[in-house]
C-alpha cells in the first residue's frame, strides 16, 4: 500500500527524437493537415515520454488512494480529474459502510505504467452486513495522448463489443463489456491456459459447465492492459458462486491483431513487459 509524497518514474523514448520526427513529417503536409497532425504527433510523443506517480495518502484505514500522475499537460490533468472521481467514490462507499469495525478495505496496483498507456487494478472488500464479505474488482485503463480512459469497443474492432449500463452505479464505474465472440475466445482460451497445470484436471472438471453453458455467450467481461502478462488481461464477470472458475485469460499480441487491436497498443504492451512497467513488483 503506497503512503506519503514518493514520486516513481518510468523511462521511456527521448522526447526530443519524438518531436524531430514530427517536424519531419510535417514538412510534406498542408498547412491544415499539418496543423492537425502536429496536435496528434505531439500528443503521442508527450504519451511516450517518462511517466510519474505521486502517491497519495491512504483515505482511511485500509483504504488506499490512486497514485496521481506527474504533469502538467491537458491529458495529464484529465486522468487525474477521473482519479478524483474514484476516490470520492471510495470515501463514499466507506461512509455508507455501517461497520463500526471498518467494514470497506480498498487496495490499489498498477499494471501498467507505460509506455502511452497507465492501467489501475483497484480491489474492493465489502463487509457492511450479511453472513458473508463481498469483493469487488475493478480495472481502468487510460490513453495518455488523449487522458480518456480506453473505450475497449473501439478497440476489439472485430469482435462488436458492447459496453454495460453503469446507470444507477457509482460515479466513474468502469463498464463491464459484452461480446459473443470474445466469450468464445475466452472459453478457447482458457481452457488451453489451464490445461497442464496442477490441478488442471479437477478445474476442467468443476468449471467445464459453467463455460459450456449456452448462456455464456452472453457473460460480461472486464478488460485491462496489462504490462507484466505481456498483453490484454480479459476477466469474466462471474456470479459469487461460480469465481473460483473465473481465472483471467490473456489476448498476446497475435491474438490482439486478430480481433482489430491497432499496433500503438500492442507496441506500447511489449515494450512495457521488457522494461517491468507495472507495481508493486512481486
Amino acid at each position: 500500500m503506497m503512503t506519503g509524497d514518493r514520486v516513481f518514474i518510468w523511462r521511456g523514448p527521448r522526447l526530443a527524437l519524438a518531436l524531430s520526427a514530427i517536424s519531419i513529417t510535417a514538412c510534406n503536409q498542408t498547412p491544415a493537415a499539418q496543423a492537425a497532425g502536429e496536435t496528434t504527433a505531439a500528443a503521442q510523443a508527450l504519451a511516450d515520454t517518462p511517466v510519474a506517480f505521486a502517491a497519495r495518502p491512504d483515505l482511511g484505514k485500509d483504504i488506499a488512494a490512486l497514485p496521481r500522475l506527474v504533469g502538467t499537460t491537458p491529458a495529464i490533468a484529465a486522468i487525474n480529474a477521473d482519479l478524483d472521481t474514484l476516490d470520492a467514490a471510495a470515501r463514499e462507499s466507506a461512509a455508507g459502510c455501517e461497520n463500526p469495525d471498518g467494514g470497506y478495505s480498498r487496495w490499489i496496483s498498477q499494471p501498467m505504467t507505460g509506455p502511452a498507456f497507465v492501467t489501475y487494478a483497484i480491489s474492493e472488500e465489502y463487509n457492511c452486513g450479511g453472513p458473508y464479505p463481498s469483493t469487488s474488482q475493478t480495472t481502468v485503463t487510460y490513453d495518455l495522448a488523449s487522458g480518456r480512459r480506453v473505450d475497449w469497443s473501439d478497440v476489439l474492432k472485430t469482435m462488436n463489443v458492447n459496453n454495460g449500463d453503469t446507470e444507477g452505479m457509482p460515479a466513474g464505474s468502469v463498464p463491464i463489456v459484452y461480446s459473443p465472440a470474445l466469450a468464445a475466445w475466452y472459453v478457447r482460451t482458457i481452457k488451453a491456459q489451464i490445461v497442464g497445470q496442477d490441478g488442471g484436471s479437477e478445474w476442467m472438471e468443476q468449471c467445464a459447465p459453467v463455460f459450456d453453458a449456452e448462456e455464456f455467450s452472453s457473460n460480461g467481461f472486464r478488460l485491462s492492459a496489462d504490462a507484466e502478462a505481456g498483453g490484454l488481461m480479459v476477466s469474466p464477470d462471474l456470479p459469487h458462486v461460480v469465481q473460483a472458475c473465473g481465472d483471467a485469460a490473456i489476448m498476446d499480441g497475435a491474438a490482439m491483431r486478430a480481433s482489430g487491436v491497432e499496433g500503438r497498443l500492442i507496441e506500447a504492451l511489449a515494450t512495457a513487459h521488457a522494461a517491468g512497467n507495472w507495481s508493486p513488483k512481486e
